[in-house]
């Protein structure tokens, strides 16, 4: 006999808040990135913090992908 479940599991729930966050966080915050890149080509370098937060992210557009 076939069970129907009728809804998700929690951990596929938790799954797909994750990467939810992790999508709108991305989108909605991308000033890290696009701070380095303009800094990068202006003067050629960046400061720590620019670097900082342009790796938080490309770590979070990581983990989106391992995650999908």
């Amino acid at each position: 006999m076939r069970r129907n479940p009728t809804s998700y599991s929690i951990s596929q729930r938790t799954l797909h808040w994750v990467t939810a966050f992790l999508v709108f966080f991305n989108l909605l915050l991308p000033d890290g990135m696009s701070d380095w890149a303009r800094s990068i080509r202006r003067t050629g370098a960046a400061t720590q913090e620019q670097l900082s937060n342009a790796n938080v992210h490309a770590y979070f557009g990581i983990a989106i992908l391992l995650l999908i």
